[in-house]
């Protein structure tokens, strides 16, 4: 299999014979597959007692052989036309060429743009490169489209028997500019064939806030496909912020990573980054682990809670909630003007209720009645102290759970606002009002 490195030194050679024009010597057309790269080892000899034997000589490296292009009559200018593009490069390629020279058409032409758009790599495992080219669309009329965030384009991938697969923006993702071109990240192998797969992503921008939608496309049942299967049915992208992606080993296998989940608006208030990690599984690229980043803020840590809290993890969601109640070393900070103290009165509210709950649920009563009796020391009076003295002295297991907490809800609702600015926190985090307060999720 061509590498880059092989591929790259064909492209130099190219352009060497470009300089420096003369009689090109004869060779002998190849296959479309590079020339295997050799390799040796060099052997150390032990250190010992000097003897009258000499010592072996290190054996010489073998030079890396370029590959071997066949001396072909001048390539024909690439169409300028998306109808006549298919034949043109199945015939190049059919043909042998050296992929710089194809690419070199393909610029003049206006297709490509940057070097970074063709690849050589085996994608189906014949021991034949396919072409992976990005190939911007000639035909828009630049006058009428503005270019704001990329230009139309395709992601192609080429070989002997034609287009193996097509990319197109406003067809394979959601997005509000249709067809632009998409950006190919990686390749890599991460379903542990052997072959790499083609990590590629869209991007999609409002007037604040730009979402990657990200596909790795490989071979499954003997077609490229994309391989992710996303959380919601039926989508097969990943789906994240302003994501960066890269792979790298999760559990012994690779395993792509997407960072991000930032909002651009001030109005999505102050959110939580995090990274997803998303890992064949035998059928498809599923996810398997949400990593939130470390944070410093008061209330992201109520809402972490509250997810452990939902996810069954009683233990977590308690250390987390008390954190969040009792911690003197998280920030609290004023959204859109409001009064940070009464932001963290009502997290202390909020935190200090759902421990009580969890430790009831624990069967500790006696660590509900002193958690109740810090609130009611620190928050004296406040609807949701109330409700939390009412919780404790009405619990009778988690059987009457519900019913107990239908009514401490129904008593809240008598209240304006009883949980205060955590109603609001922004669009881009949850509202926690009285229908919150007193439940699992």
């Amino acid at each position: 299999m061509r590498r880059w490195l092989i591929w790259a030194l064909g492209a130099m050679l190219l352009l060497l014979g470009a300089c420096h024009p003369g009689e090109p010597e004869p060779v002998t057309p190849a296959e479309n597959t590079a020339t295997p790269m050799a390799a040796a080892t060099a052997t150390s000899a032990p250190t010992a007692t000097p003897t009258l034997t000499p010592e072996p000589a290190t054996p010489t490296p073998v030079p890396t052989e370029a590959p071997v292009w066949p001396a072909l009559d001048p390539l024909e200018p690439a169409p300028e036309a998306w109808d006549g593009l298919e034949g043109w490069l199945v015939d190049a390629w059919l043909e042998g060429r050296n992929p710089a020279e194809v690419q070199i058409a393909l610029q003049d032409a206006g297709w490509q743009q940057s070097p970074d758009e063709l690849h050589a790599a085996d994608l189906t495992g014949d021991d034949q490169d396919e072409w992976v080219l990005l190939l911007h669309d000639i035909a828009v009329d630049e006058e009428l489209f503005i270019p704001v965030f990329g230009t139309p384009g395709d992601l192609w991938v080429i070989n002997g028997d034609g287009l193996l697969y097509q990319h197109h923006a406003d067809t394979d993702v959601p997005t509000y500019e249709a067809a632009l071109l998409p950006e190919l990240v990686d390749m890599d192998d991460l379903t542990g064939d052997g072959l790499p797969e083609l990590i590629v992503m869209d991007t999609d921008c409002g007037a604040h806030t730009c979402y990657g939608l990200v596909q790795v496309i490989g071979l499954a049942e003997g077609q490229l496909r994309t391989l992710v299967q996303g959380a919601i049915p039926g989508e097969n992208w990943i789906e994240m912020t302003f994501p960066d992606v890269w792979v790298e080993p999760f559990e012994g296998q690779n395993a792509l990573h997407v960072h991000g989940g930032h909002i651009g608006s001030v109005g999505a208030g102050i959110m939580r980054t995090y990274t997803e990690v998303w890992a064949w599984d035998g059928e498809a690229i599923v996810l398997q682990e949400t990593l939130l980043d470390p944070t410093g803020y008061r209330h992201l840590i109520l809402y972490e809670g509250l997810d452990a809290m939902a996810a069954g993890e009683l233990d977590r969601a308690a250390e987390l909630f008390e954190d969040a109640a009792m911690s003197p070393d998280l920030d609290t900070v004023s959204f859109m003007g409001e009064d940070p103290d009464e932001l963290e009165a009502a997290i202390r509210q909020f935190a200090a209720f759902r421990l009580i709950l969890v430790r009831l649920l624990q069967e500790d009563m006696a660590e509900a009645e002193s958690v109740l009796a810090w609130l009611e020391g620190m928050e004296p009076g406040a609807p949701l102290t109330l409700a939390a003295r009412r919780l404790v002295e009405e619990w009778a297991g988690p059987e009457e759970m519900d019913a107990l907490c239908a009514a401490i809800r129904a008593e809240l609702e008598a209240y304006d606002e009883p949980t205060g600015p955590l109603e609001y926190q922004g669009y881009g985090n949850p509202s926690l009002t009285a229908e919150d307060i007193c439940e699992l999720s």
